[in-house]
């Protein structure tokens, strides 16, 4: 904390922070409608006016840029009844057919095949419980009429998005994918960015850096900001949603027996912003990859000391060993044990507040009977919400 801005509180022991993330969070931290202090989160690094991995409550003024133009992106996760079994030696016709039903990646030259040349039924079923409001953001600001919009629902899109087929410690086929808003919420990031900016101007306010332009409360530009982000949000959503309709299908294509993909999902943002109720006011909170934490090859005291880790809706976490192997083997290497995150757990159920627990990354010598045994011995109140993945 500087002497003119609100405290940040980082969750970022053993992680290092680069000194421009550092000056970049400071800055922030000294914009006047920050709500008590900000929190930075071990995925930080330096972004687009506010720092990837902060998470920013506000009162009276949103900042365009914190949420970013990939506004809603986030993961979706659906559990089959299907089991490693039912996959066939070779997937090759399984991720062809996914290809073939999701359209993804951009192409430069002729028509996108990231979009849909002629959208299907069920994208167009789903346009139309989005179109009207869009309409309605079109209306005031007809810049983000000619954008991707409807052709690029249910499509995938470029970068780290992806679709992938995987399994759990009981063997079970999941789907999971990650995506979000696609071309019309970057357009509708970029366009209020802007406004925020020509505002400052207009206003002569001077900001430490020129991409912490906000929006007050209250104006139009804020009021039409908000309807539109929460648009992209709801289009975000919707998104992964015929995706994984799609994915099922390709499933369902290559394998003939019949299966049920609607035994648990997950559906949620990353970057976002919304209404949440803190110390008793309602402010603003700007999250940029928040509902999503992932520790990564970590010792157990990582979350002993960082608990605000687990305030996440999935938290995904490596342990390597399992019980019956010597735990002092997990820490000659810096990884977890499971036994730690039991014993955590029963020592203090409050550290682990995540809503869904995903553990991966075991040691090869485990098979998956292994795992699904150390599954079924976890203690009640955890087991429920965890999915040990092979």
């Amino acid at each position: 904390q500087n002497e003119k801005g609100m405290p940040v509180k980082m969750w970022t022991n053993g992680v290092i922070v680069d000194d421009n993330s550092k000056q970049q969070l400071l800055q922030t931290a000294q914009m006047p409608f920050i709500y008590k202090w900000m929190a930075v989160m071990p995925d930080v690094h330096f972004g687009l006016g506010a720092t990837i991995g902060s998470v920013i409550p506000t009162k009276g003024a949103i900042i365009p840029a914190a949420v970013g133009v990939d506004i809603g992106c986030g993961m979706m996760a659906t559990r089959t009844s299907l089991t490693a079994s039912d996959l066939p030696d070779n997937l090759h016709a399984l991720r062809t057919e996914l290809e073939r039903l999701i359209p993804h990646g951009m192409t430069k030259r002729g028509r996108d095949k990231g979009s849909w040349e002629t959208p299907p039924e069920m994208v167009d079923q789903a346009w139309g419980g989005l179109v009207a409001d869009f309409e309605l953001i079109c209306a005031k600001h007809p810049r983000l009429k000619n954008t991707n919009n409807r052709k690029q629902l249910g499509t995938l899109g470029t970068g780290n998005h992806f679709v992938e087929i995987c399994l759990d410690e009981h063997d079970h086929v999941w789907i999971m994918l990650h995506s979000g808003s696609r071309g019309v919420g970057n357009a509708i990031g970029n366009h209020f960015i802007e406004l925020a900016r020509k505002d400052m101007q207009k206003h002569f306010i001077n900001l430490p850096n020129k991409d912490l332009a906000y929006l007050v409360e209250g104006t139009e530009h804020f009021d039409d900001y908000w309807f539109a982000v929460g648009w992209a949000q709801r289009f975000a959503m919707k998104n992964r949603e015929i995706m994984m309709q799609s994915a099922i299908k390709a499933l369902a294509t290559i394998i003939p027996k019949p299966f049920n993909a609607k035994l648990e999902a997950v559906n949620c943002h990353h970057n976002y912003v919304q209404k949440e109720r803190h110390f008793g006011e309602e402010v603003y909170v700007t999250r940029a990859r928040r509902r999503l934490t992932y520790v990564g090859d970590s010792t157990i005291e990582t979350l002993r000391e960082q608990p605000a880790l687990s305030d996440c809706d999935v938290l995904f976490l490596e342990a390597t060993h399992l019980p019956g192997t010597p735990r002092e083997r997990a820490w000659a290497w810096g990884h977890t044990h499971l036994d730690e995150l039991v014993e955590l757990f029963r020592d203090d159920p409050g550290l682990l507040r995540a809503r869904h627990i995903v553990i991966k990354h075991f040691s090869v010598k485990y098979d998956p009977d292994d795992i699904a045994r150390a599954h079924a011995a976890l203690p009640d109140g955890l087991r429920e919400r965890v999915v040990m993945l092979a």
